[in-house]
């Protein structure tokens, strides 16, 4: 990861040796699953932005690519994105952007979906955080596409 990438996470260590995130409203401790690099696949990410609202988001390609992905929509002002559309109308810098990654789908060796996985983490993520608009960022998940 390069110094121009200024990724920032949100992560706060516990005495365990993990990690948490905190529900935004509601200040509950959510443990992490797993240890994950900028270069990591088939993550579950979380965004913060500075009024405090959530963002889940899943991506198959490393997590620093989909980051760099979200601080372009706001600095091309790609309101049609709900990170993005929040981050212009609420006037917050690209710089104040927050990310953890929270779960990841390890490789799977026995017939599995990995991707199918992935949505499902996602999506629990979304119910477990309570991302969704007013509360949160999401704007919807699709529960079809992990049923498919």
């Amino acid at each position: 990861m390069g110094p121009s990438l200024a990724l920032r996470a949100i992560v706060v260590p516990i005495a365990s040796g993990g990690e948490v995130i905190y529900h935004s409203h509601k200040g509950t401790p959510l443990k992490i699953n797993g240890h994950f690099t900028c270069s990591s696949t088939f993550t579950v990410y979380v965004i913060k932005c500075p009024c405090g609202l959530q963002y889940v988001g899943q991506t198959s390609r490393m997590i620093k690519d989909r980051i760099r992905e979200h601080k372009s929509a706001i600095k091309t002002k790609k309101i049609e994105q709900a990170v993005a559309c929040h981050f212009i109308e609420k006037e917050h810098g690209v710089q104040q952007l927050k990310f953890q990654v929270v779960d990841g789908v390890p490789i799977m060796h026995r017939r599995g979906d990995r991707l199918k996985e992935l949505l499902k983490r996602e999506a629990m993520w979304i119910c477990k955080l309570g991302t969704l608009t007013p509360s949160g960022l999401n704007r919807e998940y699709e529960l079809h596409k992990i049923f498919r």
